[in-house]
């Protein structure tokens, strides 16, 4: 039966591996996320001591599903009147992060000796976040109900459109074709009508749930909020904006209805399994052989990420009038790369600007961000308490050398 099925055996395969090896993770004390990046690496096609994922294309729609409801869930965590009173923060370091982080990027070829155009698209590559990366951190450190998150989840929005803006950019930066002024409007429009459709189903929504409720089982109300949030997900996909984060708009949505507590508890097994195959299709990916012919330059890149990223989002933050301790933990939680990196890679390697082996590159980048995010946030708290210190001791030391 399972030789005649690939997809039961994938997931037999990706599950039971996976069962084992984050056993050994969690009786090492080492984070989750480790072992679903080694299990994918053990099922994928560069470890040939075991069988292989034969099916990868339906991994990575179960991959897909797993930002879909990882995001869903985080949603019923805010409120659009969270998001509103962080706006201005979220726009300001949104903008200066990705800014920052797009110009660098020749910066960094210059020093490597690439051509300008291949660092502007290593600069898309870093400047953007992973929306499932730190909404796994966030959930699984028990941070996403504290004031900083907001902020976080506000900039990831903002983000969500810059990329389109980046896309475009590089896009005009590696062909002869002009920015087109025309498809930029009709996009941005498309948005628009977007919000005001959000809008108005935020109104309507609660009281349509009241007045349906007595129809309500544990079943129905589940396939119908599975539903919605793949539907509004998909018309989010239409407009432009990631899937991901319709997933989260809908969360927000039912968030505001009387059935939230008992939705989200019902939705937290299958999110956890899909989750969990996000991972590992990540792992499934690292080829060992060109991350150690590319090891220095990946790095280089590395250590320049998660230093200037941490650092140039956090500075933004404070600039914004956040807390210390809160804009610490929005820059450690700007690090690790977003799955739209990955589609810059693909356009780059579709205009022939990049080459196949940085496909690689780019997701032992991930991989690399992916760890020291989740390392970072369990440290989160000695860090700030440091940080903390170290500046009260400062301030200190000032008064009493002004008096």
């Amino acid at each position: 039966m399972l030789n005649s099925s690939p997809f039961i055996f994938d997931l037999s395969l990706i599950l039971v591996v996976a069962a084992v090896v984050i056993m050994i993770c969690k009786f090492l004390k080492q984070p989750l996320v480790l072992g679903y990046l080694l299990a994918g690496f053990f099922v994928g096609p560069h470890f040939p001591f075991i069988p292989n994922v034969r099916e990868t294309a339906s991994v990575d729609i179960w991959a897909e599903f797993g930002v879909i409801f990882l995001l869903f869930t985080l949603g019923f965590n805010f409120s659009f009147k969270k998001l509103w009173a962080v706006g201005p923060t979220a726009i300001t370091v949104a903008i200066v992060k990705n800014l920052t982080l797009f110009a660098s990027g020749p910066i960094i070829g210059y020093f490597l000796n690439w051509p300008s155009i291949l660092g502007f698209f290593v600069g898309g590559i870093i400047s953007i976040t992973s929306t499932i990366v730190v909404a796994r951190c966030l959930e699984e450190n028990e941070r996403a109900r504290e004031s900083f998150a907001s902020v976080v989840m506000g900039i990831l929005i903002v983000e969500d459109i810059l990329v389109l803006v980046i896309i475009l950019l590089i896009s005009s930066l590696g062909s002869s074709q002009s920015l087109s002024g025309k498809d930029l409007v009709f996009s941005l429009s498309q948005k628009i009508i977007f919000i005001f459709f959000i809008m108005l189903v935020s109104l309507s929504l609660p009281k349509i749930i009241i007045k349906i409720r007595h129809l309500l089982t544990k079943e129905t109300t589940l396939i119908m909020s599975i539903a919605f949030c793949l539907l509004i997900s998909m018309i989010s996909a239409k407009v432009g904006l990631s899937p991901a984060l319709g997933a989260f708009i809908a969360g927000m949505l039912l968030s505001e209805t009387t059935e939230s507590k008992s939705i989200k508890i019902m939705l937290l097994p299958i999110r956890d399994l899909f989750v969990a195959i996000f991972f590992i299709s990540v792992g499934m990916l690292i080829d060992p052989s060109v991350v150690w012919k590319n090891l220095g330059t990946i790095l280089v890149i590395s250590i320049f990420m998660i230093a200037i990223k941490g650092l140039c989002t956090a500075g933004a933050a404070l600039l914004s009038k956040e807390k210390l301790i809160d804009s610490i933990a929005i820059g450690i939680t700007s690090i690790p790369i977003g799955e739209f990196s990955f589609v810059i890679v693909t356009l780059g390697i579709s205009m022939k600007v990049i080459n196949q082996d940085f496909y690689s590159i780019t997701v032992a980048l991930s991989a690399i961000s992916i760890l020291a995010t989740t390392y970072l946030v369990k440290l989160l708290p000695s860090i700030q308490s440091k940080a903390n210190k170290y500046f009260t001791d400062r301030q200190s030391l000032r008064s009493n050398s002004d008096e």
